[in-house]
């Protein structure tokens, strides 16, 4: 006999406890393939299950970019009946068998359920006209500048110019310089939002109006002053 071999067990005799079998090796269930996420199952707010009715199930939940992204979740039901995630996982493939043998120890019911639902899914993307694409998360890109220099932000330089010297007669420095303040407000919110040029023109505008108003509101109090002494205007 070899130094490799190893004799059979004796069967126990008259007396003497039988000898257990040698144990199986014991391997861990496979996770099915990773789902493919349809478009409009990837939202904000609670996950969305794969399997619904059953506690702990499995799914996946939309997250900021900041925390994380999207994640392969564990979900659970409280009892005022809203889900939450209970066990997250990376939206990968590592993440999906890390998910899916969590789900086997803490529902093997509901790993069932999920086991159908993948195959049924699976069996319809394959056929022609089967489900779109999976989810992928939308690229945010920053507005692109327009060339086209704001028009509020034009007026607003111009009237103020015309303001300014007009504040010595309250009346017409007003008239000049109240809208010249409004156009530069409007004007800088508008270039905020599309990323238009004209952002000097506007802050040039709006500083103008309100130093004519100032000015004329100045004059309007001296002359009012003035006129109310017992000397008269």
């Amino acid at each position: 006999m070899s130094e490799n071999q190893h004799p059979a067990p004796e069967p126990a005799g008259p007396g003497q406890p039988a000898q257990p079998d040698p144990p199986l090796a014991t391997a861990r269930p496979p996770a099915p393939a990773m789902p493919v996420i349809r478009p409009g199952e990837m939202y904000d707010g609670p996950p969305h299950p794969l399997v619904d009715g059953v506690s702990p199930t499995i799914g996946w939940q939309k997250q900021p970019e900041a925390r994380g992204g999207p994640v392969f979740v564990i979900i659970a039901r409280t009892r005022l009946g809203t889900l939450r995630a209970a066990g997250r996982f990376p939206l990968t493939e590592d993440g999906w068998d890390q998910a899916w043998q969590a789900l086997v120890k803490a529902n093997p019911v509901a790993a069932g359920k999920a086991w159908a639902v993948l195959a049924a899914r699976a069996a319809s993307a394959s056929q022609p006209g089967g489900p779109p694409p999976p989810y992928l998360p939308t690229p945010i890109y920053p507005p692109a500048r327009v060339g086209r220099t704001s028009r509020s932000a034009v007026a607003s330089l111009v009237l103020g110019i015309i303001a300014l010297p007009l504040a010595f007669d309250f009346g017409a420095g007003i008239i000049f310089a109240i809208p010249a303040v409004i156009l530069g407000l409007v004007a800088l919110g508008t270039i905020r939002q599309t990323g238009a040029a004209g952002r000097g023109l506007a802050i040039a505008g709006l500083t103008l109006g309100i130093a004519a108003l100032a000015f004329a509101v100045f004059v309007f109090a001296v002359l009012f002053v003035a006129c109310s002494s017992p000397a008269g205007c």
